[in-house]
């Protein structure tokens, strides 16, 4: 996606935006074929879910992640001068807001934006859970570090901290300032079917 956020920058014309999407979708659409191809061959693809929130500001909640959660791979598009009349901004606005931002929390791609006053709260019936295998030390360790560096910051509210549950598995719950609700998942892979 740094493609796209390069040469959104620099266009100067609405319908070079276009044009740029397009050539995004059909990237995506080649993708789909793709997969689809993979799928009659016989060969194991999985397409992903990658959730997407809407923060009033995009652009302090990608700095809370980093701040606060270690969030890596953070890109963020700002509204364009030209996209930021369509949405009634001045161009110092359009500076501020975000048309599209992506992160990583252990590995995982979750994208966000403005809200652009279409959303009050986020419905914390959602949960964002992060699936590790147990088996894998390193994975294990990278999510008990990760637990242990947010755990007991304020904005934190710990649901249920991160340990070994009576099913089996680890788990661990928590809500962080902006209401999202995160799940920590721990479970042995090899006994999975």
């Amino acid at each position: 996606m740094s493609n796209i956020y390069d040469n959104i920058r620099n266009v100067k014309y609405r319908r070079h935006f276009y044009i740029i999407i397009l050539l995004e979708f059909l990237k995506l659409y080649s993708k789909i074929a793709l997969e689809r191809y993979f799928i009659k061959k016989g060969v194991k693809y999985m397409t992903q879910l990658h959730p997407y929130l809407s923060f009033d500001k995009a652009k302090d909640a990608l700095e809370y992640y980093e701040d606060v959660f270690g969030a890596t791979n953070v890109n963020r598009l700002a509204v364009g001068e030209e996209q930021a009349e369509n949405f009634g901004l001045t161009k110092e606005q359009g500076e501020e807001a975000t048309m599209h931002a992506e992160f990583e929390i252990l590995g995982v791609k979750i994208l966000c934006s403005d809200s652009f006053g279409r959303v009050d709260n986020i419905n914390n019936g959602i949960s964002l859970l992060i699936d590790f295998d147990t088996n894998d030390k390193t994975d294990s360790e990278r999510v008990e570090n990760f637990y242990n560096k947010i755990k007991d910051h304020e904005s934190i509210n710990i649901e249920m901290p991160l340990e070994e549950q009576f099913w089996g598995g680890k788990m661990g719950t928590f809500t962080d300032k902006y209401g999202v609700r995160w799940m920590l998942n721990g479970q042995d892979y090899s006994q999975m079917n």
